[in-house]
C-alpha cells in the first residue's frame, strides 16, 4: 500500500479518536457543549476499511473512513467496556463477570464464557472467521464466529445454543495477562502477570517461546512477521525480532508511547502514539515516516489499523 493511501486511513482514524468519544460531535449541524470523552477501548479495522471503536460505557461506533461518516450502537445495556467487535459489526465481546460475547441489535448473549474466571484479551481476524478468548489460565478459540449470531435465530434447538458455549478449541497456556495479538501466519503473542512475553506458533503447538519481559502491566501488543512491538507501565516501548528474541537496533531510539498498533493491511510500517503525538515509522528502521500531533481530547486514545 503506498504510503499516501496509509495516510489517508491513518490520520482520519486519529482525527475520529478525539471525537468519536462524544459521539453527540458526529451529528451533522448539532453543536452541543462539550463533556469529557468516554475513554476508548477497543480499536480496530474490518476488510471493507472500516474503523471499529470500542467504549469503556458499552457503546461503539462504525466509522466509514473513505466517506468520513460513523454511526455510535450500544452494545452493553449494563456499561461494560467493550474489548472486541466482530468486523461486520454485529457483535461485541464486553468484560463482566466474567464477561459476554453480545448480538448487538437486541443485546442478548451469544456467549456466556461462565468457565472463564474472567476475560483478559480477546481478538477477532480481520475476516470475523475465529474469534480469540483468553483467560488467565487458558486460551479459547470459537471457529466459524461468524455464524454466532445465528445462534439467536428463531427454531434453533436449546442443545445446539449450549454446545456453542464451549469453544472449538482451549488450551492451558499458563498464566494470561493483558491484551493479545494474532498475527496471519498463525502465530500468537500474548503477556503472562510477570511480564513475560510469549510467542506460540499455533501450527506447531510445541513451538512457544518467552521472548521478552516488559514491565506490567502490559497495555497494547502488535506484530506483523518477525516483528512484535510492545507498550506497558509508565509508557515502557520495544521493539523485537522474534525469530532472534532480542530487541530490534532501533528499539531505544522509540523511547516511550502509550500504545502501538500493527496491521496485516499496511505493510509500511506501525504506528505508535505518545501522549498527543502520532508517528508512523518504518519496520526496518523505526524512521518516522510521518508525524502527527493531536488535539488534548484525542491523547491518548489508542490506535489500531
Amino acid at each position: 500500500m503506498p504510503l499516501r493511501d496509509v495516510s489517508r486511513i491513518l490520520i482520519p482514524a486519529l482525527l475520529l479518536c478525539a471525537i468519536a468519544a462524544s459521539p453527540q460531535v458526529m451529528a451533522k449541524g448539532k453543536k452541543k457543549k462539550s463533556s469529557p470523552p468516554t475513554p476508548i477501548s477497543h480499536l480496530s479495522m474490518n476488510e471493507d476499511g472500516e474503523l471499529l471503536l470500542g467504549f469503556e460505557d458499552g457503546r461503539f461506533s462504525v466509522v466509514d473512513l473513505r466517506k468520513k461518516r460513523g454511526k455510535v450502537l450500544k452494545g452493553s445495556d449494563k456499561k461494560l467496556p467493550v474489548i472486541a467487535i466482530s468486523p461486520d459489526g454485529h457483535s461485541v465481546l464486553v468484560k463482566g463477570s466474567p464477561g459476554s460475547l453480545l448480538r448487538v441489535k437486541d443485546r442478548q448473549a451469544l456467549l456466556e464464557f461462565q468457565r472463564c474466571s474472567s476475560i483478559e484479551g480477546a481478538y477477532y481476524t480481520p475476516d470475523g472467521a475465529t474469534l480469540f478468548v483468553s483467560s488467565p489460565d487458558q486460551l479459547h478459540v470459537w471457529k466459524d464466529a461468524a455464524t454466532l449470531p445465528n445462534l439467536l435465530k428463531k427454531g434453533v434447538r436449546l442443545e445446539d445454543y449450549l454446545n456453542r458455549q464451549n469453544a472449538d478449541f482451549s488450551a492451558g497456556m499458563g498464566q494470561m495477562q493483558g491484551p493479545l495479538t494474532v498475527d496471519s501466519n498463525n502465530t500468537l503473542a500474548f503477556g503472562r502477570p510477570t511480564g513475560q512475553i510469549v510467542w506460540w506458533n499455533m501450527d506447531k503447538p510445541t513451538e512457544a517461546y518467552s521472548i521478552t519481559k516488559v514491565s506490567v502491566p502490559l497495555i497494547s501488543i502488535g506484530m506483523r512477521g518477525d516483528v512484535l512491538l510492545t507498550t506497558a507501565k509508565d509508557g515502557e516501548v520495544k521493539a523485537l525480532s522474534v525469530s532472534k528474541r532480542k530487541l530490534l537496533p532501533y528499539s531505544d531510539s522509540l523511547k516511550r508511547a502509550d500504545f502501538v498498533a500493527t496491521s496485516s493491511h499496511v505493510p509500511t510500517g506501525f504506528a505508535m502514539l505518545d501522549g498527543g503525538t502520532l508517528t508512523f515509522r518504518s519496520y526496518e528502521s523505526g524512521e518516522v515516516l510521518w508525524e502527527k500531533i493531536l488535539g488534548e481530547e484525542g491523547a491518548p486514545c489508542g490506535v489500531a489499523v
